[in-house]
């Protein structure tokens, strides 16, 4: 089974303390992205594309 990641711009709901330790107990990775940035994270080109390609065919 493949492990989780979790990637997020740490605004203040997704770094809580009670997240942080929810995400750990679960074995969650977290994947460290700046605050307030306006670049796109390394991964959101290729997800956007896949999400869209993925939605198109259930819609078909």
């Amino acid at each position: 089974q493949k492990g989780l990641i979790f990637l997020h711009d740490n605004v203040r709901p997704h770094v809580a303390s009670t997240i942080a330790q929810k995400l750990h107990q679960l074995s969650i990775e977290v994947l460290p992205h700046p605050p307030c940035s306006s670049d796109l994270s390394p991964t959101d080109f290729h997800f956007f594309r896949s999400l869209d390609n993925f939605l198109i065919q259930k819609t078909v």
